[in-house]
C-alpha cells in the first residue's frame, strides 16, 4: 500500500512540475549577432542569412518551427517574410539560430542602395519565433539591430559567386583558310544573372586543334554587362599557316577536327575580381566563314 502511495505522489509531483515548467517557460535570449551573409542576389530576389547567438535558460529543449520577420534598412522597409522548419534548440545552453531573410523584388532597390555604399547602414529585424516542446508550443520575440558594412558583405558574396561563374563557348570556326592568312573564330557567350553589373576582362586562352598548339587568344577589351544582359562575342586567332595546315591534315582522313581551349578570364563585381577558368573541347563546326 505504501509503495502505491509513493508512486502516486511521484506521479502527481511530476505532473505538477511539468505544469509549472510549462507555465513558466522562459523566452530564449539573444546574446550576439554572429554573422550576416548574402546567400543569393538576382533580379528576382535576394536571400540574406542572419545568424544570431542565443541562450535557452529552460531545463527542456525545444524545436524552432516558425519565424516571422520584418526587415528595415536605415528606417526604410526592406521586406518581410516567414520561415518554417525544424531547428533543434538545446536545454540550458547556447545555440546558433539561422534566419534566412528572403527579400522580394519590390524591396531590392533598398538593398541595392546599401550594398553599393561604403558607409555603414542600420539593419533592424524584429523576429517572432514559435517553439515546440513536449510541454506544448511557446512564442517569443527578439530583435536584431546592428550597424552593418554591407559593402563588405557584397564583396564576400562576389568572391564566392564569381568562382562558379562560367563563360560559355558556343563554337569554333576556321575563317579565311588560304595560303596567305589562317584565322580561327572563337564564338563565346556570357550572361549576367545578377542584380548588379559585372565586368569581363583579360580573356586568355590557349588553342589546340587535333592536339596541335596553334597559339593564344588574349583579349584586353573590357566588357560590361548590366543586370540580365547577355552578350555574344567573337575572338580571332591568327595561326601560322604551317601549324594550322598540319592540324587540319591530321583530321582529313577521319573528316574530324577537334579543338581544345584552355585558359582563364577575369570577372569582376564592384571592384572585386576573380580569375575564372575556361576549359572547353568540341569539334570545329565549320571550315569556312
Amino acid at each position: 500500500m505504501r509503495i502505491i502511495q509513493r508512486a502516486l505522489l511521484l506521479l502527481f509531483g511530476g505532473v505538477a512540475a511539468l505544469s509549472i515548467g510549462c507555465s513558466t517557460f522562459k523566452a530564449p535570449q539573444m546574446r550576439s549577432l554572429e554573422s550576416i551573409e548574402l546567400s543569393s542576389y538576382t533580379q528576382d530576389s535576394a536571400v540574406v542569412v542572419v545568424e544570431v547567438g542565443m541562450f535557452n535558460p529552460n531545463p527542456v529543449g525545444a524545436t524552432a518551427r516558425f519565424m516571422n520577420y520584418e526587415v528595415s534598412l536605415d528606417g526604410k522597409s526592406a521586406g518581410r517574410g516567414k520561415w518554417e522548419g525544424n531547428q533543434i534548440i538545446p536545454s540550458r545552453n547556447t545555440f546558433a539560430l539561422r534566419l534566412p531573410l528572403t527579400i522580394p523584388q519590390a524591396a531590392l532597390p533598398v538593398w541595392e542602395e546599401v550594398l553599393g555604399s561604403k558607409e555603414k547602414s542600420t539593419l533592424d529585424v524584429p523576429v517572432q519565433v514559435t517553439l515546440k516542446t513536449f510541454l506544448g508550443s511557446h512564442r517569443f520575440s527578439f530583435r536584431v539591430k546592428e550597424e552593418i558594412a554591407f559593402r563588405e558583405i557584397l564583396e564576400r558574396w562576389a568572391q564566392s559567386e564569381l568562382s562558379r561563374f562560367r563563360l560559355r563557348v558556343t563554337g569554333v570556326k576556321i575563317a579565311n583558310a588560304s595560303l596567305n592568312e589562317q584565322k580561327l573564330e572563337i564564338h563565346w557567350e556570357v550572361a549576367n544573372p545578377y542584380l548588379v553589373a559585372i565586368e569581363v576582362d583579360s580573356l586568355r586562352v590557349d588553342v589546340r586543334v587535333n592536339n596541335q598548339y596553334l597559339g593564344e587568344i588574349h583579349t584586353l577589351d573590357r566588357l560590361v554587362l548590366q543586370p540580365g544582359e547577355t552578350s555574344s562575342q567573337v575572338s580571332l586567332l591568327s595561326a601560322q599557316t604551317l601549324s594550322l595546315g598540319t592540324a587540319l591534315l591530321s583530321g582529313v582522313l577521319r573528316m574530324r577536327w577537334q579543338y581544345e581551349l584552355n585558359g582563364d578570364v577575369s570577372v569582376g563585381i564592384d571592384e572585386t575580381w576573380v580569375n575564372v577558368p575556361v576549359r572547353h573541347s568540341d569539334k570545329i563546326t565549320s571550315l569556312t566563314r
